[in-house]
């Protein structure tokens, strides 16, 4: 009996030393980060799509289950509803993906499909369309209502087939396309995966990271964005854009209920200010300004910042590290390595810009604070002194070096524009945009350009459509008439930024004329530019941009603050077959 329980006992010694050994196994798996060769392969439904991470602030990828498998097809199926929510304390009717905002993180490689079928279940006669934000997909899957598609009307559906180019990756994201439901949460992070067998060795360190992480920033209004767009629409407010009521990071903030103005009274809780948690050394963070109209900088104690790409996965070289990044515009986004270098705990401080907040909101604080705190990986960190720069300079970014094979000397066609925002007697004072003396109105419920022939469409929709042959460099001398600036968005095509140029004094309105022999033309960055779909053009300054135009369709270019956009500040580009 004695040597029966003997053994017994060493079975048992031996089992729980079998379970210890596993466990620590997994422990350190969970605890190694990502690198350039992931040590295990993920299962291909794994992570479609991600969640935001309550428990860190951010929203956590999980490359490592995208970047070495082969392409796939992914099927989605969203529901879009609206419901009351509180994502800073005060309660506002919000735009729900599947119960949640934002919505649904979307996470692919290089190569695959993503199929997403979207389900109205808004109320009333509220129609929907969903826009993906820098990725190149064909023209009937851009999401642009009156332009490639019609509205989805309640108990509709729609399904948006996204086939990602083999050479396209890097921070997306996604958001409604139809009047301002973007401005009451109707987005959401869209990124795709480098394939690790496409990593160019010369930027293999871009890529050395132990965690992947996405940030979305943005303006937020507590009023419906509706009452936004009436508000700036009255002739009385100048055509001086509303401020903002407060910010989000990934659709949590904090607001401070005594301030609110007793003119509008708001549901508020209080509620605590949103904690952030980093783990890892090295972090890669993708930043996105999902706000309606308000720029962002973006800075973070106890980390360094070096820029790594900017909007769709474009390398932008010629940085040194800093301390924050900035400003960023809506619609824009950027990457950067984050290195510790101390493990005391910090804070966030995200900055609005003043530009577009002429009016002040005494209920804003226009800058805001979060803490930052590190995980115990990072207390063995000694503190040290980093001398860093204040912010990375968005606009004085370089690109990869390009060949004349890429892009050549010149433009096969060049076009010249000229935008304002004006407000005029015959549109009873009130703000117009205008492109070349031309205001952008469609409505919403007739059918859209690309089912119609060319002979259909409204005359002043056809003044404002720029037609090019695929296959053909196209230059855009775009020339901001405005006393404040306006940040433009190319769908379909990445655009490479060869002059950016910004008044020497306010006031001073300084254009640029190719055409014009007299004038003396700006310097072309033509070995370095940097290449983006969504550029910030200074107030009374212009930008020369150029691209090939590879997309057949209709693509829109406009100006992505919501306001600017919705009374008419945009034109298209019509690419068509060439020969």
């Amino acid at each position: 009996m004695d040597r029966i329980c003997s053994r017994k006992w060493l079975v048992n010694v031996a089992a729980a030393l079998l379970i210890a050994t596993i466990t620590l196994y997994l422990v350190l798996s969970s605890a190694s980060g990502y690198s350039v060769l992931p040590l295990e392969k993920s299962s291909a439904s794994a992570h479609p799509s991600s969640t935001h991470a309550a428990d860190t602030g951010f929203i956590h990828l999980h490359p490592e289950e995208h970047s070495d498998r082969p392409p796939r097809t992914t099927q989605l199926f969203w529901n879009i509803t609206k419901g009351q929510r509180r994502p800073d304390g005060v309660t506002k009717p919000v735009y729900l993906v599947n119960d949640a905002f934002p919505g649904p993180t979307v996470e692919a490689r290089s190569g695959d499909t993503v199929i997403i079928t979207i389900q109205n279940q808004l109320g009333g006669n509220e129609g929907t369309a969903l826009h993906w934000h820098g990725l190149r997909v064909s023209n009937e899957m851009d999401g642009v209502v009156g332009v490639t598609q019609k509205a989805m009307m309640p108990g509709g559906s729609f399904t948006y087939e996204l086939r990602i180019p083999d050479d396209q990756s890097g921070s997306f994201w996604y958001h409604s396309h139809f009047e301002e439901q973007r401005a009451d949460g109707l987005f959401g992070a869209f990124v795709v995966h480098r394939a690790e067998s496409e990593v160019e060795p010369a930027h293999i360190h871009d890529h050395v990271y132990e965690d992947d992480r996405v940030l979305m920033v943005g303006d937020w209004h507590h009023r419906p964005a509706p009452e936004i767009l009436a508000y700036y629409r009255d002739w009385k407010n100048f055509k001086i854009e509303p401020a903002p009521d407060s910010l989000l990071l990934n659709g949590r903030g904090y607001f401070d209920c005594s301030r609110a103005v007793p003119a509008r009274p708001l549901d508020c809780e209080v509620v605590e200010v949103p904690k952030l948690t980093l783990t890892a050394r090295r972090t890669r963070l993708r930043i996105v300004n999902t706000g309606s109209s308000i720029g962002v900088s973006v800075s973070m104690e106890g980390y360094s910042m070096t820029l790594l790409t900017v909007d769709g996965g474009s390398a932008a070289l010629s940085q040194t590290p800093a301390s924050g990044v900035g400003i960023l515009y809506p619609g824009e986004r950027v990457d950067v390595l984050l290195e510790a270098i101390s493990a005391a705990p910090g804070q966030l401080t995200v900055a609005l810009d003043r530009e577009n907040m002429r009016f002040p909101n005494l209920a804003l604080s226009p800058t805001q604070h979060f803490p930052l705190e590190t995980g115990d990986a990072l207390f063995a960190i000694p503190s040290q002194e980093v001398a860093l720069n204040t912010v990375i300079d968005l606009s004085a970014a370089f690109g990869s070096s390009l060949t004349s094979t890429k892009m050549p000397e010149k433009a096969d066609t060049t076009t010249l524009l000229y935008s304002t925002i004006s407000y005029l007697a015959e549109y009873e004072n009130r703000p117009k945009g205008f492109i070349n003396r031309t205001s952008w109105d469609l409505s919403a419920t007739q059918a859209p350009l690309s089912d119609l022939a060319r002979s259909e469409w409204p005359s002043h929709v056809d003044a404002l459509i720029l037609s090019v042959h695929q296959g053909s460099w196209v230059d855009v001398v775009l020339n901001n008439m405005d006393d404040k600036g306006h940040p433009f968005h190319l769908h379909g095509q990445d655009f490479y930024i060869l002059a950016l140029h910004e008044a020497d004094r306010a006031g001073l309105f300084q254009t640029y004329n190719p055409f014009d022999a007299a004038q003396d033309p700006p310097e072309l960055n033509l070995r370095t530019p940097l290449r983006k779909d969504t550029v910030y053009v200074p107030s009374m300054g212009y930008v020369v941009l150029r691209f090939r135009a590879q997309s057949l369709g209709l693509w829109m270019f406009h100006c992505h603050v919501l306001w600017h956009q919705a009374v008419g500040m945009a034109m298209a580009l019509e690419v068509v077959p060439s020969g």
